[in-house]
């Protein structure tokens, strides 16, 4: 009987701590931002505007499963991993992308947005508005929500 007791009340801490380890995994705004696709509309300030030669429009998702971010920068694609850090931290790293030539005001725009991801450490989510920050929660890029292309 004892033993059946404490077998009994070892289950349960073990389940409480599972379930508490669950809760610290998933931060409040980070489940709202993962599985979507979010197309790049202002990168330092500037307005970005779509390029017409170009048939694909910056954007970033970010994968839940395995941590990886993907995306385009508007000529090239590009990969690496993301980092959650509390309700509103996030660190990119290993990005990479595939090397791909395209005209000048395209190649310059996804310069500067592949080097939002060395910047970034932060992100605010307002409504269906994603803005990317520095640690003074000043916006790096801004992304609407948008369907999947």
């Amino acid at each position: 009987m004892k033993v059946r007791l404490f077998s009994f009340a070892i289950t349960i801490a073990l389940a409480s701590l599972a379930s508490c380890q669950t809760a610290k995994q998933s931060a409040p705004g980070s489940a709202s931002i993962v599985g979507k696709y979010w197309k790049l509309i202002e990168l330092n300030g500037q307005t970005v505007q779509p390029a017409q030669q170009s048939k694909r429009e910056p954007h970033l998702i970010l994968n839940e499963s395995d941590k990886r971010v993907n995306g385009s920068g508007g000529c090239n694609s590009y990969f690496g991993t993301y980092q959650l850090q509390g309700d509103n931290g996030i660190t990119f790293s290993k990005i990479g992308s595939t090397k791909m030539a395209c005209t000048n005001d395209v190649m310059q725009v996804e310069y500067n947005f592949f080097q939002v991801f060395e910047k970034t450490n932060g992100f605010a989510l307002r409504n269906d508005t994603l803005f990317l920050t520095r640690t003074d929660m000043s916006t790096i890029a801004k992304f609407l929500l948008s369907n999947m292309k």
